[in-house]
């Protein structure tokens, strides 16, 4: 069963919806930014999330791996829960 990250982006913008069953790697390069990688080799498939600063520059990291965890035992009536990410705001999410 395919899984999602339901990304919720605020009050006046949709939640986006990134596959969270091909993520190779979710890595917090910056305060602001955060990728999901699907190719671990290759510089593309990769999604970058922009958001409020995060003094810690792993909290956002960490969050969604244990998102990603937690989705993959959920039901399988449950693919696309929201994830609301903790303290900070969205303000973008990039594909390349």
């Amino acid at each position: 069963m395919i899984k999602y990250f339901n990304i919720d982006m605020g009050s006046s913008l949709p939640s986006v919806l990134l596959n969270a069953s091909l993520v190779q790697k979710i890595d917090q390069t910056s305060t602001t930014t955060t990728t999901l990688s699907y190719n671990a080799i290759a510089a593309t498939d990769v999604v970058t999330i922009t958001h409020s600063a995060d003094a810690s520059g792993v909290a956002i990291q960490n969050f969604l791996v244990e998102q990603l965890g937690l989705l993959m035992r959920t039901s399988y009536t449950n693919v696309a829960p929201v994830v609301s990410l903790p303290g900070v705001t969205v303000s973008m999410v990039a594909i390349a």
